[in-house]
């Protein structure tokens, strides 16, 4: 859906120290603007883990989107420590979005 509305991104795949585009897929580099956004964040938030499911970018912007399977997963104490350190550098809370999904609906 936001590459069909103009967006790049990967999805953060903290746990491996990667991004990618696809999966199963090869890791992909972040582009020098992108790159320079994620590691002020890293930076700030002290920590290696943290950045949320999909970071994306278009002219300019930058979106963060966590994805949460309905009763079975929660918001983890490194993705609220990226929020803030993310809101320290500058970036906007309007830039975070919170998905919930249900593989039943």
């Amino acid at each position: 859906m936001l590459q069909s509305n103009g967006w790049d991104g990967v999805w953060a795949d903290s746990y491996r120290r990667k991004f990618r585009v696809a999966m199963p897929g090869e890791s992909v580099a972040l582009p020098p603007h992108a790159e320079e956004v994620y590691q002020r964040i890293k930076a700030r938030s002290g920590k290696r883990g943290g950045c949320w499911d999909i970071f994306a970018w278009k002219d300019g912007q930058f979106i963060f989107l966590e994805l949460k399977r309905t009763k079975k997963d929660i918001i983890r104490p490194n993705q609220i420590l990226w929020l803030q350190a993310a809101l320290d550098t500058g970036v906007s809370a309007d830039s975070f979005l919170l998905i919930e999904w249900n593989p039943e609906s």
